[in-house]
């Protein structure tokens, strides 16, 4: 809700950081539009594979 919130009301490009665990949260922040998103600890402890999830960005159409 947060994310959704405020890309509503601001005209900048946001990066969601903190709380993206799967790709599922990817696929949700890239459906508000948000222009990134900061996944470390899923990242370095296997949570998200990077090939897939950069796989998904890119196919992706909005």
């Amino acid at each position: 809700a947060l994310y959704r919130d405020l890309s509503q009301q601001v005209s900048m490009q946001i990066i969601a950081s903190g709380g993206v665990s799967s790709l599922e949260d990817i696929k949700t922040l890239q459906s508000l539009g948000l222009h990134g998103a900061i996944m470390g600890k899923a990242y370095y402890t296997g949570a998200i594979d990077l090939k897939k999830a950069l796989e998904l960005v890119r196919n992706q159409t909005i």
